[in-house]
């Protein structure tokens, strides 16, 4: 940075030997002056500042253009994974008669994408409009995914409640849908554009819960798959990652809820990185062989 000062300060001053009297930080360079307090009308002094400016705008677009290739990437790599998981989940779901996807973070991500795609246009980010309309793009086609999986829960899903009669699943059915998208849309406007990264990643945190408690309801892999687990992980932890980033480089006005962010996402590995190694014990203990009990001897005569 001194260089730049000490340039800076040639351009202001020439060579007036005077400025040389008023050091007085022993640096051996004269005192930084502010472009402001130049003399017009030297043109090889206007032109080191103009080279000066355009070489200070051509940095900070620079750090525009990283931080934009870094927030496309991150998004790039949390929609393929996610979309991996949500094919893995219908593929599942389709064969064994079953939906595989908890209601409520189903619901609420049928809104999420919903209220994204078709009510209101994603918050700007890096990359610009580009980078909008690959979000709703991607929003949409996730929107179809969650159709889908609704259809699989609504033909399936009573053979997971036994104990409620029809009538009694598709009523609670339709009261959990309408709950949880008037909260969904509730907190949207609540919370307003800026804060759409924690909301995001606190849904996250709770579908991560949702899956732990479903398998954990179901004892089996009904549903579900090492596969969907893994890919779900790996697309939760780069998509909080790429809020965290966006925000804290992009969002400058926003930087006071990294600490928020970070733990959430923090948080959603964890509890996703738990669904992972708990699905992977009950697949070993699924696919282990059944013992098969020693013959009991039928008398007395045939011990040893």
């Amino acid at each position: 940075m001194a260089w730049s000062l000490w340039i800076r300060e040639i351009a202001c001053a020439g060579t007036d030997a005077s400025v040389s009297r008023d050091r007085n930080d022993g640096s051996g360079f004269p005192p930084p002056r502010l472009p402001s307090q130049c003399r017009a009308g030297n043109p090889d002094r206007d032109g080191i500042l103009r080279l000066m400016t355009a070489v200070h705008n051509s940095k900070r677009n620079q750090r525009s253009i990283i931080v934009a290739l870094l927030f496309v990437a991150l998004g790039a790599v949390t929609g393929v994974f996610w979309t991996i998981a949500y094919i893995g989940i219908i593929r599942q779901c389709q064969r064994e008669k079953t939906y595989g996807m908890p209601v409520v973070a189903l619901c609420a991500n049928a809104t999420w994408e919903f209220y994204w795609t078709f009510v209101r246009e994603p918050p700007a980010a890096p990359g610009g409009h580009s980078t909008v309309l690959a979000q709703m793009t991607v929003s949409f086609v996730w929107f179809c995914f969650d159709l889908v999986i609704i259809g699989q829960f609504l033909r399936f899903g009573h053979r997971e409640f036994p104990g409620l009669s029809k009538a009694e699943f598709f009523g609670g059915s339709a009261a959990t849908l309408l709950i949880t998208v008037t909260v969904t849309v509730l907190l949207q406007n609540a919370l307003g554009e800026r804060l759409q990264g924690v909301a995001g990643t606190a849904q996250n945190v709770l579908m991560s819960a949702l899956f732990l408690a479903m398998l954990s309801s179901r004892h089996s892999l009904r549903g579900q798959s090492l596969t969907i687990a893994v890919n779900k992980m790996i697309g939760s932890a780069f998509g909080c990652t790429a809020i965290v980033l966006g925000i804290n480089l992009y969002e400058t006005t926003q930087r006071q809820n990294t600490p928020l962010l970070a733990t959430l996402t923090a948080v959603v590995i964890i509890l996703d990185a738990t669904y992972v190694v708990a699905v992977a014990r009950m697949r070993r203990s699924e696919s282990a062989p059944t013992p098969v009990p020693e013959r009991q001897p039928a008398s007395l005569w045939e011990q040893p």
